[in-house]
């Protein structure tokens, strides 16, 4: 039996791309999911595919940056399911490509904010249902902006970065409270996604990252299948010794559960972004 059978999850940016993907994976193996984006059309056609075919899915619209609608959606699903097992933000965009003093300040913040706004809108929201339950695990998208500066997007690094260390933060507090809530951030790595294909037809896109097109073609990206594959390892207990870490979820990754008896080591397998 799949450890995701009866499982709640909440999914923040599930309209298109890795967050619907997920989302799709996680119905078909016996989860109950919601899923929240702007886009109502996108929610309400995959949620209809999924019950159709004898899946459980609901749909909320939200705009993630806002933080009273993003804490309605934690309050319907537990008034619903009465209990959130996972919460997922992976609500974001990345638009302001290029040189920081070629894009406006308008630019810079808005990627910054909704990028930030829509994970800490989230972590806030899934805590006030999980701290009371005492169990759940929410997990942040962070990307290769968090691991690295990313040459041209100052913005979506300078999100990722926070974001990272806002969970590490968080992670140390549930662990002071002895709590049995878990805190993840993940780079899932480049996946082709509505998203990057907008990256890669831009203008800046074309002109600062074509390296990312040239990636696509080679098939020199990453596997939506193993951002699923994290969350029911998460489920099993198995990321325990790297709570609160940025972990990349690569191929090699798994690979190294699979040499290890289904565990991995707290000094390999992630990113910290300072000892």
């Amino acid at each position: 039996m799949s450890i995701l059978k009866d499982k709640v999850i909440v999914v923040l940016g599930a309209s298109s791309g890795i967050g619907a993907w997920i989302s799709k994976y996680f119905a078909e193996n016996g989860a109950k999911v919601c899923i929240c984006a702007r886009r109502k059309e996108l929610l309400k056609n995959l949620t209809n595919e999924m019950n159709q075919a004898g899946y459980n899915m609901i749909y909320r619209v939200c705009d993630a940056t806002d933080n009273a609608e993003v804490f309605k959606i934690a309050t319907d699903v537990i008034d619903i399911y009465e209990k959130v097992d996972v919460w997922i933000n992976c609500a974001g965009q990345n638009k302001a490509i290029g040189k920081v003093y070629e894009l406006t300040a308008d630019e810079i913040w808005e990627e910054i904010t909704i990028d930030l706004r829509s994970s800490i809108n989230g972590v806030h929201s899934a805590l006030q249902k999980m701290i009371n339950q005492n169990h759940g695990i929410i997990v942040n998208f962070c990307g290769g902006g968090a691991a690295y500066p990313h040459l041209y997007a100052a913005a979506y690094s300078a999100a990722k970065t926070a974001i990272a260390r806002f969970t590490e933060s968080v992670s140390l507090e549930l662990k002071n409270d002895n709590s049995n809530v878990k805190i993840f951030a993940i780079n899932p790595g480049l996946i082709y996604t509505e998203r990057t294909k907008e990256l890669c037809e831009s203008e800046s896109g074309k002109k600062y990252m074509p390296e990312i097109e040239i990636a696509f073609k080679e098939k020199k990206c990453n596997d939506t299948i193993n951002v699923a594959i994290f969350i029911e390892y998460a489920l099993m207990g198995k990321l325990d010794d790297c709570v609160g870490r940025l972990i990349y979820t690569s191929k090699d990754l798994y690979e190294e559960m699979n040499q290890n008896n289904g565990t991995i080591n707290s000094d390999t397998g992630y990113i910290r972004l300072i000892e």
